[in-house]
């Protein structure tokens, strides 16, 4: 598989997490400000995922999505940690631990697959941007 595809797939799976984990949140928040903040953080996910899957269909290339796994271990993990604590505070920590893991995968993926098309490049560095933003609109929840 070459590089643009890797990183195309590596996109649309962090995206992927990110809207799934979103939704997810979304059933246990509370606060209306704050489900609103995080419903723009879903669209956001959503555009990229949907822009992965046109660029991957124009290369005859489905896209990979995340395994199982991970969404299962995401879900049970969200779940207990608002059994816990349901707070937007504790909710935004949650999120920020998340798009900061994604910050740095994406980085990594940036400096690995450096022969990938423009094309490609400013998509993973939008969702870098995204991850970015997320952070500093959850900050004030904390």
């Amino acid at each position: 598989m070459n590089e643009n595809i890797e990183m195309l797939n590596y996109v649309y799976q962090n995206a992927e997490m990110g809207r799934t984990t979103i939704e997810q949140i979304l059933k246990e928040v509370k606060h209306l400000e704050f489900r609103d903040v995080l419903k723009e953080q879903l669209n956001d996910y959503v555009y990229v995922i949907n822009k992965c899957d046109s660029i991957l269909n124009e290369e005859g290339k489905l896209p990979k999505g995340t395994d199982a796994m991970p969404k299962i271990l995401s879900y049970f993990e969200i779940k207990f940690n608002t059994l816990k604590d349901d707070t937007s505070s504790h909710i935004a920590e949650i999120i920020i631990r998340g798009s900061t893991m994604g910050i740095t995968d994406i980085t990594r993926n940036l400096n690995k697959y450096n022969h990938v098309n423009n094309n490609t490049k400013d998509l993973a560095s939008r969702l870098l941007k995204i991850e970015q933003d997320n952070i500093e609109a959850l900050k004030p929840y904390l």
